[in-house]
This record gives C-alpha cells, sequence and structure tokens, in this order.
C-alpha cells in the first residue's frame, strides 16, 4: 500500500546497548516523521512537561540489528542513481538542480561494558 505524507522527514530511530566485552549491539529503525507537530504533556517522575512531536510511521520491519566491535565503522548511504527506495528519501537532499546523497556513519570507539556483571541464566 502507498502512502503519501505531507512535510516529511526520515529519520533512523537508533539504540545503541553493550554486547559483551568491547562490542555494542545497534538498532536502526526507519521513520518517517510527518504533518505538523502536535503538543502534549508527558508525566515524568513526578513533572509534567509538555512536548511537541510530529506524527510518526514506524518501519519496525525494516530494522537493521547489529553487533559492532570497538572500532568498527557502520557506513550507509543510498545509490543517487536508484529513485524510490528508502535511502533514496532517508539519504537524499535534493536541491532544485541537484542531488546531493547524506552518508551515515557510526562507529564504537569505545566499550565499557564488563561481562562480570552480566545476569547469569
Amino acid at each position: 500500500m502507498c502512502e503519501t505524507y505531507q512535510d516529511a522527514q526520515g529519520i533512523f530511530r537508533a539504540t545503541l546497548s553493550p554486547s559483551g566485552a568491547n562490542a555494542a549491539h545497534l538498532r536502526l529503525v526507519p521513520e518517517i516523521h510527518h504533518g505538523e507537530a502536535r503538543s502534549n504533556f508527558i508525566a515524568d517522575n513526578g513533572i509534567l512537561r509538555q512536548d511537541s512531536n510530529k506524527p510518526t510511521k514506524v518501519f519496525e520491519s525494516l530494522a537493521l540489528d547489529l553487533n559492532l566491535k570497538e572500532g568498527q565503522t557502520l557506513i550507509i548511504t543510498e545509490d543517487p542513481k536508484i529513485e524510490g527506495n528508502l535511502g533514496h528519501y532517508f539519504l537524499g537532499h535534493r536541491n532544485e538542480n541537484d542531488i546531493q546523497p547524506k552518508i551515515l556513519l557510526i562507529k564504537v570507539m569505545r566499550s565499557k561494558y564488563d561481562e562480570m556483571f552480566q545476569p547469569s541464566n
């Protein structure tokens, strides 16, 4: 099913967690934030605060799960010759006369995770 989103912005939600000594588990989930921002109130630790967010379409089935070791780098970009795919909408910046691809780099620099504190089974 094809949907049209107004004032859309492609976002990758990144979650990082320890994964053994000198490694990290990375989860990237593509989302489309679209439409006008809506204000709402959020209760958090006994504090009521106002938040403003756009409606979000989450593509959980396209999530990327990786284990990266210290020093490894994940590089994501688009192929500007292929239009209509997810990379085209999330990582391509369009000007009137030109397409400038973006690049997403995530590098694990250091992990201080200690396996001694991992729950035992």
